[in-house]
């Protein structure tokens, strides 16, 4: 057999095969198709019927105002939070404080003449420390009575008292800003044990020391209707008041809140304790202070005001001066009531 004969076969034998495999599929499509058509409605209805639906999605609505706050602008740095600034307001200014001016940095009291029997009398002879107010003025000084104010720009301030323990400073009322209280300035501590002497031939000359010098005897007794406070703790008694507590004495002492003072340490009794005066009566205008312990009555020990009174009413007779012994916060004072005169 020759190689052509071989070639011629083999060719056959392959388009034989692919003729048959074509003629195959071609039969097998008919075939499905000729079922398919069998079939009726109802199985193809059935077979819609078993396809599983598939469930719907679930979804929910987030506010994004608040994932922001709670995740996005969460700290997760671990440090402190900045300050929140400031708002910048334009063209609006913030108001300025006004510096309290105080007294005590302007001037100081060198002098003070007390009138006790005329208030308007008396007088404070004032040394300028600050420089605006001496140019103004003679020696840098100036002469104050009661109700004169001081020159510009301080014109706001006023001497509202003249009493023996300084002059006490007033501020008048400015609309919308807070009152400020009044400033008392004292007259500088003289040492009056320093005693100038003349050394002579006949040793040394001290100066007399007479209390009486440059009081008049002629003068007449000044008895005012109220009470007035010649001292620091020297009151000299009005007629009016006086009667007052001739008469009304049970009334004045119950205003004031009071009770019997015990020692802390022999728990024995040993004075009147005040607990309250209330502000205006007529205890608060004599000088009894809240706190106060009434010791004693011209030397003689009381520890209820029944045993004050009752003194008093004994004795009115022989004293004209009352020393009162008061104790306060461990200090102890005496305090002086002169009675009116006949």
């Amino acid at each position: 057999m020759n190689l052509s004969l071989i070639q011629n076969v083999s060719w056959l034998g392959s388009a034989a095969l692919a003729g048959y495999l074509g003629w195959y599929l071609y039969d097998f499509k008919q075939h499905q198709f000729e079922r398919m058509e069998r079939l009726p409605d109802s199985a193809f209805l059935a077979a819609l019927n078993d396809v599983t639906k598939p469930e719907a999605v679930k979804t929910a609505d987030f506010d994004f105002d608040v994932v922001e706050k709670l995740y996005h602008k969460m700290n997760w740095t671990g440090k402190p939070p900045p300050k929140p600034k400031e708002p910048v307001v334009v063209g609006v200014d913030k108001p300025e404080e006004k510096a309290i001016v105080q007294v005590k940095s302007l001037l100081d009291v060198l002098f003070i003449r007390e009138a006790t029997f005329d208030p308007t009398q008396s007088l404070a002879l004032v040394s300028y420390t600050d420089q605006n107010l001496r140019r103004n003025a003679e020696n840098g000084q100036a002469q104050f009575r009661v109700g004169d104010h001081l020159p510009s720009p301080h014109g706001g301030i006023f001497v509202e008292e003249i009493r023996g323990d300084g002059v006490l400073f007033g501020f008048e009322l400015v609309e919308g800003e807070d009152p400020q209280e009044s400033e008392l300035l004292s007259t500088p501590v003289i040492e009056t044990k320093i005693r100038i002497v003349k050394v002579g031939e006949d040793g040394v000359v001290a100066p007399r020391n007479d209390p009486s010098i440059g009081q008049s005897t002629n003068a007449s007794v000044y008895n005012p209707l109220d009470t007035i406070q010649v001292d620091t703790n020297r009151f000299l008694i009005g007629k009016n008041d006086a009667e007052q507590f001739a008469t009304n004495y049970a009334s004045i002492i119950a205003k004031v809140d009071h009770r019997q003072h015990r020692d802390p340490v022999t728990r024995q009794p040993d004075g009147i304790e005040i607990k309250d005066v209330p502000s205006g009566s007529i205890a608060a205008k004599h000088g009894v202070k809240k706190g106060d312990i009434i010791k004693s009555v011209n030397g003689y020990p009381v520890t209820t005001s029944q045993e004050a009174i009752q003194y008093a009413k004994n004795n009115s007779e022989k004293y004209t001066t009352w020393e009162i012994v008061i104790e306060n916060q461990g200090v102890e004072r005496t305090v002086f009531y002169e009675s009116p005169s006949e």
